[in-house]
């Protein structure tokens, strides 16, 4: 028998094929393929991410800027039991009933009424809207940016009104010009904060002119030169109040506004904000940041004239009598902290009723900066409770 073996019985071994060089490149491409949708798919993620988040922030911060002047202007005119009727259309400052008003410095205006002082409004596109005006007024427009300083073309508001709470009056001293009230509610009220004393039938705005003892407050003074009635009396009561009929309260004058923070975004765009400012309050600091990312305040005024109809127009037209004000349209546009869009902002916005444009739209009265930042704009309706009709 031969040990020898056919050559097909000694063929080597099948050999192991690799990946052609086609096969290697279309392997590569559709990896590359895939890799870049899984990108495109966490750039898109985080970019809808991004939106969301500052739509949400401005949701949050818009709502909350409506609501605090809002409530400022549902609470205008408020002075406690004290009711005054609206005046008739056309009636003289001095023949205007209501709260009378000591001219507490100059940011009440000379010695009238509260229905003169308790509205008043600004459009800071008008030439020498400030003049004449009380300090923490002009002082929007002096360049001190730590003052406060109002972004040309936004509206200016200012809000009067007594507390929701009442503080109780002991006794009122008319000889010495000074209220006994409870010592521990005595020291927490300064020297030159404002007060209004009221019962059913009246009303009166003063400041406090001494200053509390740190043992027990003492009495809330009236008498030194801060005040002046109606009869250019220094320091008096035309009658005194009576314990128990009327009541002590802490006396709101806001004044609201729009300007820059000094701030800017990573981009190095600036950031602005809605800022609130006490009447009385001047200098360094005065004005409190309360929202950032607002740009632009407009208000217009809903005026109930001789037919009984609402009329809204603005603070500077020539027809507007701030004491017959019954509602206020309020509009607030708010923008991103940082730029979030893939394309410019190119969008109008309508602020009570008022149209802000792109930068560069001809004719246009309001503009916004064209970039990419996110806007939207907030508008609300409100009605002035504590305003009515002569009776």
């Amino acid at each position: 028998m031969s040990c020898s073996k056919s050559f097909s019985e000694h063929r080597l071994p099948k050999r192991q094929a690799g990946l052609t060089l086609a096969e290697l490149m279309i392997g590569l491409a559709l990896s590359l393929f895939l890799m870049v949708g899984v990108v495109s798919l966490f750039v898109n993620q985080k970019s809808t991410y991004r939106t969301n988040i500052a739509v949400s922030e401005m949701q949050d911060m818009g709502r909350a800027a409506v609501e605090m002047i809002s409530f400022d202007l549902r609470m205008l005119g408020y002075q406690g039991c004290a009711d005054a009727p609206m005046p008739e259309e056309n009636t003289p400052l001095n023949e205007t009933k209501g709260a009378s008003v000591m001219a507490v410095g100059s940011f009440l205006g000379t010695a009238g009424t509260f229905q003169e002082t308790a509205l008043r409004g600004y459009e800071t596109d008008v030439s020498g809207w400030s003049t004449g005006e009380e300090t923490a007024i002009t002082e929007l427009v002096d360049g001190e940016q730590n003052n406060g300083e109002v972004l040309t073309g936004t509206d200016v508001l200012v809000v009067q009104y007594a507390a929701a709470v009442p503080i109780e009056i002991t006794s009122h001293d008319i000889t010495n010009a000074q209220f006994i009230i409870d010592d521990d509610t005595a020291k927490t009220i300064g020297q030159g904060d404002l007060l209004i004393v009221s019962d059913c039938d009246r009303s009166t705005v003063f400041q406090r002119t001494n200053e509390p003892t740190t043992s027990s407050g003492g009495p809330i003074g009236y008498g030194g030169a801060g005040n002046v009635n109606e009869q250019g009396i220094q320091g008096r009561f035309l009658k005194p109040y009576a314990a128990g009929e009327a009541n002590l309260r802490r006396f709101n004058s806001n004044i609201y506004f729009v300007g820059p923070t000094g701030r800017s975004n990573p981009a190095g765009d600036p950031i602005n904000a809605l800022f609130v400012k006490p009447s009385g309050a001047t200098g360094a600091g005065s004005a409190s940041e309360l929202i950032a990312g607002v740009d632009n305040l407009q208000v217009v005024y809903g005026y109930l004239d001789g037919s009984n109809n609402v009329r809204y127009l603005e603070a500077d037209d020539a027809a507007l009598d701030m004491r017959r004000v019954v509602s206020a349209r309020i509009g607030l546009l708010l923008s991103s902290s940082t730029p979030v869009l893939e394309e410019d902002d190119g969008l109008t916005y309508v602020l009570a009723g008022q149209a802000v444009e792109p930068e560069g739209t001809t004719g246009a009265t309001m503009t916004h900066p064209v970039d990419k930042k996110l806007r939207r704009a907030f508008n609300v309706m409100v009605p002035m409770r504590n305003r009515r009709e002569t009776l």
